[in-house]
């Protein structure tokens, strides 16, 4: 059993306990328990040998960045709702990202930001439905620059280091 095996065996166990609120040794056993055969089942699906490859300290980091941006993004709503300026509309926004996979991320950590919901990814374009001032112009490439490049510029660095294959 490897380091990053013994990791996840971790990191589940303490999900685990942290969701049925029992933080008892018989909840450390049974999150064991139930890691474990997780695993076992999960492993002929999830290609765990592709893992040793991964940075944990950025993975740990992108989910608190982006609940940095999530946080950002609920103010300037709220901002925009409270003061009656609110306007929407669908624009297309260009992305940067090559891999499916990161796309997709893209996608839905756009889907968690408030102010934005992606539905239709064609090409190098993800359509989006955009809340905004109504002084701005309801632009693409205005939307991108406000609403999804910080996002994207952190998965490039994960694309460009060729963290993320392709399994499809």
């Amino acid at each position: 059993m490897g380091k990053h095996t013994s990791f996840t065996l971790a990191t589940l166990s303490m999900v685990w306990m942290i969701l049925s609120e029992d933080m008892s040794w018989r909840g450390l056993a049974i999150g064991l328990l139930v890691a474990m055969v997780c695993m076992h089942f999960s492993a002929r699906f999830l290609p765990f040998k592709e893992v040793y490859d991964i940075n944990f300290y950025k993975l740990v980091r992108y989910p608190l960045y982006l609940l940095w941006q999530i946080f950002l993004s609920g103010i300037e709503v709220a901002k925009l709702v409270l003061t009656d300026s609110a306007k929407s509309g669908v624009v297309e926004m260009p992305i940067r990202l090559k891999s499916e996979t990161l796309r997709v991320m893209l996608m839905y950590s756009m889907t968690l930001t408030p102010g934005t919901i992606p539905f239709d990814i064609e090409g190098d374009t993800i359509k989006t439905l955009w809340l905004h001032h109504k002084k701005v112009p309801n632009d693409g490439k205005l939307a991108n620059d406000m609403t999804k490049v910080d996002i994207e510029n952190h998965l490039l660095v994960a694309e460009q280091m060729d963290v993320v294959q392709e399994w499809i």
